[in-house]
């Protein structure tokens, strides 16, 4: 077996683990505790089924228009009692054209032709036959 086949075979099977193990990795944020990451978890849930999103993107079964209105009109006053509020949306600001997305699209580019470059020259060069004099 050629020795650049089986290193680009043993690159491709330590990527597949490696992609393998982080798909089974808790996607936990970073400084968060269990308790904080599962509280993070459940306001968003209840934010998903106040705005109809995910899942909740119609009416619960088992609850009639009415029910599901007051729940929202019961949720939107304990907001306003609590001080949570509706979070301040961002505005999107049309700049032109990102030069500085277009300079990192350029350099993956030229580092992806480079790299694509000397692997096949470095391919070509092992498959030249050899002569001696």
């Amino acid at each position: 077996m050629n020795t650049r086949f089986a290193a680009g075979l043993i690159t491709v099977l330590v990527t597949f683990v490696l992609l393998a193990s982080m798909a089974q990795a808790s996607f936990r944020p970073a400084g968060k505790s269990k308790a904080e990451y599962h509280a993070l978890l459940v306001r968003s849930d209840a934010l998903n089924r106040k705005y109809e999103l995910g899942k909740y993107s119609s009416i619960p079964a088992g609850m009639t228009a009415a029910e599901y209105r007051a729940l929202q009109l019961h949720s939107e006053g304990l907001n306003r009692l609590y001080g949570t509020g509706t979070p301040a949306r961002p505005v999107m600001v049309d700049a032109g054209f990102e030069w500085s997305a277009f300079g990192i699209g350029a350099g993956a580019m030229a580092g992806f032709v480079l790299l694509t470059g000397g692997i096949v020259a470095g391919g070509r060069s092992g498959l030249r036959a050899r002569t001696s004099s």
